[in-house]
This record gives structure tokens, sequence and C-alpha cells, in this order.
């Protein structure tokens, strides 16, 4: 199963074989900008431009808002642990208590709009990226700020996390068409190269050594960080209007796509 947010506020639950409607609900009434399935398989969670944290239970498709609204969600992350997630509020970071329902905490993160998220359980850390074109690395108990990463020489649109020749990466993509690779354990280490047209989010795959960009003109891009190349991905019995943000499934066969408007064809 994938789903797609769209600009209205719906979501629409689709079978990945053959792209058939399992089901359209609305639970937002502004643009859906980033979906996140949780680990139990049966839990997504939606963020809008509304405000709001939806949860949506897959096993019934019932949704229900998380009290509180800290103005327009852009990104999610997920600590796996069970009890929180952030949110990307403007130039803010929120924590969200998924247990209660409920809004707890917000702090600074940046001085423009941040536009990603990202939580690196392998070192407990949560990563921000921003239209200020950096970085930022905090401890997501104290929220202090560890360290800024500066590169891009525009906004950044997406970040992700993996594994290239078994060190650590951040991986970001920019506003002007960047892929760069920030290696976590030789912080001397980072290594960019020039995509093909700006992408609109990056995420890994499963084992975490190659990883998706998706592109607004429908196209996604699979690459390979050991060979360095890439492969076109182009789905010829779907038309969306274009992509907005992807993430992966880890059921070993699922992608999850949030497009501009949402619409099939």
């Amino acid at each position: 199963m994938f789903v797609v947010g769209d600009k209205n506020g719906n979501l629409g639950f689709f079978k990945l074989s053959t792209f058939e409607e399992i089901k359209t609900m609305r639970p937002h009434n502004k643009a859906v900008k980033d979906l996140l399935f949780m680990n139990d398989g049966k839990t997504l969670y939606s963020g809008s431009l509304d405000g709001y944290l939806v949860r949506t239970d897959l096993n019934i498709f019932s949704c229900n808002n998380l009290e509180g609204n800290e103005g327009p969600i852009s990104a999610i992350a997920n600590p796996l642990n069970g009890l929180t997630l952030f949110t990307a509020n403007g130039t803010k970071i929120c924590e969200w208590d998924i247990l209660q329902n409920k809004y707890l905490v917000k702090f600074d993160a940046h001085d423009y709009k941040v536009t990603g998220l990202l939580y690196i359980h392998q070192r407990d850390v949560l990563v921000s990226c921003s239209k200020d074109k950096n970085i930022r690395i905090w401890n997501p108990i104290t929220k202090e700020c560890l360290g800024c990463l500066e590169g891009h020489l525009e906004s950044i649109k997406s970040l992700t996390f993996g594994y290239v020749k078994e060190h650590l990466n951040i991986v970001s993509i920019g506003k002007d068409s960047v892929i760069t690779f920030w290696d976590l354990d030789d912080k001397d280490f980072t290594k960019s190269f020039r995509m093909r047209s700006v992408a609109k989010s990056v995420f890994y795959l499963g084992d975490r050594k190659n990883f998706m960009t998706v592109h607004g003109d429908r196209k996604f891009y699979i690459w390979n960080t050991e060979k360095e190349e890439s492969k076109l991905f182009f789905p010829e019995n779907v038309n969306f209007t274009g992509y907005n943000r992807g993430c992966y499934m880890d059921d070993g066969t699922s992608i999850v796509l949030a497009t501009q408007d949402g619409s099939l064809q």
C-alpha cells in the first residue's frame, strides 16, 4: 500500500501493485506536507499546513487530531521511542506526546523555515534542515544545538541518513540541485554532486545503501552509494501533477508519496 496527500488535505490509499484505490479520506483542510508510517505497521501520521498532526489507524481508517496547533507543519520525525514525535513548524521544532495525544514543547531551530527533520537512532540525535541553507544537529532531550553543517548555496529541501562504505552519512538535497554527503564518522569529509533536476525529497531504502530522490517532474532516481550511479524510475501508468515528499515503509515493497495535488488518472 502507498499513500498520497494532496493540497486540499485529502489522503488517498492505494495498492502498490495495481494503483487500485483502497480508501480516500480528508483529515486536513489544507495541503498535506509530510507523512510518516510507524513501525507497528498500522499507524500513519500526517502533517499539514493547517497546523494539525493527525494519526490514522490503518486497520479501520479512522483519524484523530493530536491536541494543539502550533502553525503549519512541514516535516515529521520519529525517535522510535513509542512516546513522542517531532514536527517542523515554521522556524521552530515541536515535540508531541503521542500517548497523551497532545503537544508538549517547542524551541527555536533556524532563522528561516525548517524544511526537513530526521532522527538518527544510531546517534540519538535530531537533525533539521532549513531555507537558511544550514543543517543543525540537536540533543532531543535538552534541545541543545550540537553542531551546524554548512555548504549548500541555496535552501535545503530534504535530508536522510544511511551508510557510505560503512560510514554513517547525512544526505541532503538543495534547491541548488546538489546532493551532499556529510560523513558523521569523519567530520572533515563531505562529498557533493549535481543532480539532473531539483529534487523535492530524498530517502534511503531498506538496506540504507541505496536511496531514492523524488522529483517534481514525476521522476524518481535510485542511487547506489557504492557505485555512485543512479537509475531512473518513471511510473507510466499513473499521472501525478508532481511529488512533494516520499518515504520508505519497512515492508520491503512500499513507498509513501505526498503529491502536489494528489490526483490519479
